[in-house]
């Protein structure tokens, strides 16, 4: 899933996980995916709706980044960068 999720961050045409696609709903509606609060959703699935929407967010950043300034973005964003740098190491362990 969270290879899936940085392809979508990558390419807006690839096909996201469900919990992305919840994660999209989610911020677009202000609304939780299950009627009740917080703690009213299924046990694991914010957690899984967060992480990927962050790798996806991560993704989709890295992409509309000047590449002249390379370094200026991941000095300004180092937390995104670092998910970069650990979706690569992912995804290097999975080829």
């Amino acid at each position: 899933m969270i290879l899936a999720a940085a392809a979508c961050g990558e390419n807006p045409k690839a096909e996201p996980p469900p919990e992305l696609r919840l994660a999209w709903q989610a911020v677009g509606y202000h609304a939780l995916p299950e009627a009740g609060g917080l703690l009213d959703q299924p046990a694991g699935l914010m957690s899984r709706m967060i992480k990927l929407y962050n790798v996806w967010f991560a993704f989709k950043s890295y992409k509309q980044r000047n590449k002249k300034k390379h370094k200026e973005w991941a000095d300004a964003n180092p937390d995104l960068y670092a998910t970069i740098l650990s979706v690569r190491k992912l995804r290097e362990s999975n080829a």
